[in-house]
C-alpha cells in the first residue's frame, strides 16, 4: 500500500482484463454470481473508492492485495461493493396480495415461518411483516443477504421519508416511529416489536447447504436474485432452497425469472409463485 498518492493517480489507473477476470472468477466460484464482460466498467468504477479507502494507487496493486493473506477481509467484502441492491417496499405488490390470501386460508396455524432470501436493505422482509401484522397472525421472518453492508441497514430499520413516500399512510402510522426530524427530512424506524420478529444474517446462496435457515418454512421469497446466476447455479440454488420449503408452502420468485426448463419438483400456482409438486 502506498500512502503517498493523490486521488488523480487512482483515477488514472485502469483495471486490466486479466485482473477483471480474477475478480469475476472469484465472485462466481465463491458466490455463484456472474460478472460478464459487460460489467467491466461497473466493476472498475465501483472499485475506485476501494483503492482510495485502502490508499492504493492502481488496480494491479489492489488486486494483488485482496488475493494476499493480508487482504482477506477486503476480499470477503467484495459482494458489498459489486452487487446491486435494488429494492423498495411492497415491490411486485401482487405477491403481498397472494401472501394475504394464502395466510388467511391457513389462519388456524399457530405461527408462520418465512425466509426473505435476498433481503437487501430490508424493504422486502418488513413488507412481509406488515402484511402479516395486518392479517393478525404470529410469525417469524429469517432475512438474509450476501452483503453485510445492506444487512446493517436492514437491522436498523431506519428509512427516510423519500424512501417511504409511496407507502400507505396507515402502514406508516401503525408500523413506524419517527426516528429523527429536522428541517430537511424525516427519518422513520420500524417499530421494535416488529423488528424483534425478524432475524437478519449473511447467507451465501451458492453454499452447499444453509446451516442457519429453519428446516421447514411456510413461505420463501427468492425474488430478483436468480437473474445473477447461470442456469446451472440457478438449479443448484433452487434445489437447496426448496429443501427448506414446507410440503404445503409457497415459493415466490421475481416476475421476470423463468424456471420452466430447470429440473425441479415445482408447480406454478400463480404468476411467479410455486408449490412443491410431490
Amino acid at each position: 500500500m502506498d500512502i503517498n498518492f493523490n486521488i488523480l493517480q487512482v483515477y488514472q489507473s485502469k483495471l486490466s482484463y486479466e485482473d477483471f477476470r480474477k475478480i469475476a472468477d472469484y465472485m462466481e466460484k465463491k458466490f455463484g454470481i456472474r460478472l460478464s464482460e459487460q460489467k467491466y466498467l461497473l466493476v472498475q468504477n465501483r472499485l475506485y473508492k476501494r483503492l482510495i479507502a485502502n490508499h492504493i494507487k492502481d488496480f494491479e496493486t489492489y488486486v494483488n492485495f485482496i488475493f494476499s493473506d493480508i487482504g482477506k477481509e477486503e476480499l470477503d467484502r467484495l459482494p458489498n461493493f459489486l452487487t446491486t441492491n435494488k429494492t423498495e417496499f411492497f415491490r411486485e405488490y401482487e405477491h403481498f396480495e397472494y401472501l394475504t390470501k394464502f395466510v388467511l386460508e391457513k389462519k388456524n396455524r399457530r405461527k408462520f415461518f418465512i425466509w426473505s432470501a435476498a433481503c437487501s436493505s430490508g424493504e422486502e422482509p418488513y413488507s412481509i411483516a406488515f402484511t402479516l401484522e395486518k392479517v393478525g397472525v404470529d410469525y417469524f421472518i429469517f432475512a438474509s443477504d450476501i452483503s453485510l453492508k445492506v444487512l446493517d441497514i436492514a437491522r436498523r430499520g431506519v428509512y427516510s421519508s423519500d424512501v417511504l413516500k409511496d407507502i400507505d399512510k396507515d402502514i406508516l402510522n401503525n408500523f413506524f416511529d419517527v426516528y429523527k426530524k429536522d428541517d430537511h427530512k424525516i427519518l422513520y424506524r420500524v417499530k421494535s416489536d416488529i423488528r424483534r420478529k425478524i432475524r437478519f444474517d449473511q447467507v451465501n446462496l451458492y453454499a452447499e447447504s444453509y446451516e442457519n435457515i429453519p428446516e421447514v418454512l411456510d413461505f420463501i421469497f427468492l425474488r430478483n436474485v436468480l437473474i445473477y446466476f447461470s442456469r446451472e447455479v440457478q438449479q443448484k440454488v433452487l434445489t437447496n432452497v426448496i429443501k427448506h420449503l414446507h410440503p404445503a408452502g409457497y415459493l415466490f420468485l421475481g416476475h421476470t425469472e423463468v424456471i420452466f426448463n430447470l429440473d425441479l419438483p415445482l408447480k406454478k400456482v400463480a404468476p411467479s409463485i410455486y408449490k412443491l409438486n410431490r
